[in-house]
């Protein structure tokens, strides 16, 4: 019962195609997390962490209750105020992953500590936002 003007779907059609997506999508997310954590984490003191091992698994993000409505937004450029709309979806996201991270902390050469995580349970709403809408 919304009470936006909108359109509700199943969300089995972004399921589908993450679905299919998933091998491509778990190496490119795998490496983009590495690249932006590893640095920090190799000047953590007094133990530096880095990744061993990097794996969403093979059980893709499934998407289900999906709703899709217009949003009227505002935005300051400089001293106007511009409004345009855009459309916003909003979907719930379940993830039962069975992932493969492994890290390995290093307190000393000979000092070394590997854990990891197998199993991830993620679940909540995502919004996303698809504007500008234009002509062009």
């Amino acid at each position: 019962a919304h009470n936006i003007e909108g359109m509700e779907a199943s969300g089995n059609f972004i399921s589908a195609v993450l679905s299919q997506m998933w091998n491509h999508m778990n190496i490119a997310v795998s490496n983009a997390v590495k690249d932006a954590l590893e640095p920090t984490l190799k000047e953590l003191k007094p133990v530096s962490l880095h990744f061993v091992q990097l794996d969403l698994g093979d059980v893709p993000i499934k998407t289900q209750n999906m709703f899709i409505h217009r949003v009227d937004l505002e935005c300051n450029i400089g001293d106007r105020i511009e409004k345009h709309a855009g459309i916003q979806i909003d979907v719930d996201v379940v993830w039962d992953g069975n992932c493969d991270i492994m890290l390995q902390a290093t307190m000393s050469q000979s000092a070394k500590v590997t854990f990891g995580v197998k199993k991830i349970k993620l679940s909540g709403r995502m919004h996303i936002l698809l504007s500008p809408l234009t002509t062009e």
